[in-house]
């Protein structure tokens, strides 16, 4: 039977950065690694918001990417 270990996780934080010059959206993104893994989701969202207040920009989208090794 398989096995998956968890490697690492990462917070993926999108940003509005207004819109070009034909009108489309655009965005600048930030990614923080080394998140703890007994992170709750409240305190990830805690964690960024805190972090987004630090920034002129608008947060548009936050993202938890997990990844895992699959062992057999």
């Amino acid at each position: 039977m398989a096995t998956a270990d968890l490697k690492s996780i990462k917070l993926k934080m999108v940003f509005d950065n207004g819109v070009d010059s034909e009108g489309k959206p655009q965005y600048s993104n930030k990614t923080y690694s080394n998140i703890n893994y007994a992170s709750p989701p409240d305190e990830i969202l805690q964690a960024a918001d805190a972090l987004a207040g630090l920034s002129v920009r608008p947060l548009v989208l936050l993202e938890k990417n997990d990844s895992f090794d699959i062992n057999a």
